[in-house]
């Protein structure tokens, strides 16, 4: 005779083993879930580190006198929670930089390695670049008197003493050694400097008033006071002045119609130079450039469009004008991160 309550006792002996085996796997899939909230908290923790490793980047002295070679230390952080970063510096080039930065969490394995690169002019990489006096997107019309001369590249500008160009050089003689460029040449690509086009330097210029002016050196006490209508003094090179070489930058058409300056000038549009003015440095202007009226450019020039140099308007190749005017470039924009220089090690 069979007892009945062994019987029902079987199915509840199963009930409570699936019951076992049930909460088993729940509490499996909590530890898992918690491990993995654990994983991607460190995984962000370490992120986190990495990027605060690559803020505030500069390029200054001691980054400067890196050569192009293997990485170098470049510093090192710990944020809250116990989370470090370290950062190291290569020089790809020179005018390229290459910084990183890798997060971790110890004692957890968590790691991140980021990556920027930033560009910084350098005055006789970017002197190098220039295959004439003046380089046109279109015609190039020059009516005699006036002239675009490139037999004197090498000399100083005149009134310039020679100590004024004595560290200009030796880039001059490498990116020049006959001392001549042609006077005209045509444009391969729109003018600008390095990855920067003339809307990215005017965006980094100090911005220009126009329509027109007529720009003019200020000293105080013997000092030289920055400002939109001071572009230094190429008449008075030894001047309060004549140090100050700046980024210029006009969003629109320009005229300037009498006095001096020197520098880098971009004008996103036409600029037309006349009354005598004097400029010394580097055009950059995206439309068309004219020279007339008696004014005179010391330096090189680029334009998107044409170039019209007439009545009596004169553009003397000058080394060691565009040279300087490249150095306050290289002041002026100390470190530009790469759009697309970005980089970030694959999990």
């Amino acid at each position: 005779m069979i007892d009945r309550r062994g019987v029902a006792l079987v199915p509840l002996l199963l009930l409570m083993a699936g019951m076992l085996v049930c909460a088993g796997a729940v509490v499996s899939l909590g530890v898992a879930a918690r491990a993995g909230v654990a994983v991607e908290r460190e995984r962000v923790q370490v992120r986190l580190a990495a990027e605060a490793g690559l803020r505030g980047l500069g390029l200054g002295a001691a980054e400067l006198a890196l050569l192009p070679g293997p990485a170098v230390g470049h510093g090192v952080g710990t944020l809250p929670g116990g989370v470090t970063w370290t950062r190291d510096l290569q020089r790809l080039s020179p005018e390229l930089f290459l910084f990183r930065a890798e997060g971790r969490a110890p004692p957890a394995p968590a790691r991140r390695l980021l990556g920027r690169v930033l560009w910084r002019p350098d005055p006789s990489v970017r002197l190098s670049r220039f295959a004439a006096v003046l380089t046109a997107g279109g015609p190039a019309v020059r009516v005699p008197p006036a002239r675009v001369d490139g037999d004197s590249v090498a000399l100083s500008p005149p009134g310039w003493p020679s100590a004024v160009c004595a560290a200009a050089a030796p880039a001059v003689a490498a990116s020049f050694p006959t001392g001549t460029l042609p006077p005209v040449g045509t444009a391969v690509r729109g003018p600008g400097a390095g990855p920067l086009d003339v809307a990215d330097l005017v965006a980094r210029a100090i911005p220009v008033p126009g329509p027109a002016l007529a720009p003019a050196p200020v000293a105080t006490g013997g000092v030289c006071l920055a400002g939109p209508g001071n572009w230094g003094s190429p008449g008075d090179p030894l001047g309060p002045c004549g140090g100050h070489f700046p980024l210029l930058g006009a969003d629109a058409p320009l005229r300037v119609t009498g006095g001096e300056g020197q520098g880098i000038l971009v004008v996103d549009g036409d600029l037309t130079l006349e009354g005598g003015s004097r400029f010394a440095g580097i055009l950059l202007v995206a439309g068309t450039l004219t020279v007339r009226g008696g004014a005179r450019v010391e330096g090189f020039a680029q334009t998107g469009a044409g170039a019209q140099v007439v009545g009596g308007g004169v553009i003397l190749g000058s080394a060691c004008a565009a040279w300087r005017a490249l150095e306050g470039l290289a002041t002026a924009l100390p470190g530009i991160p790469l759009p697309d220089g970005g980089w970030i090690e694959p999990l």
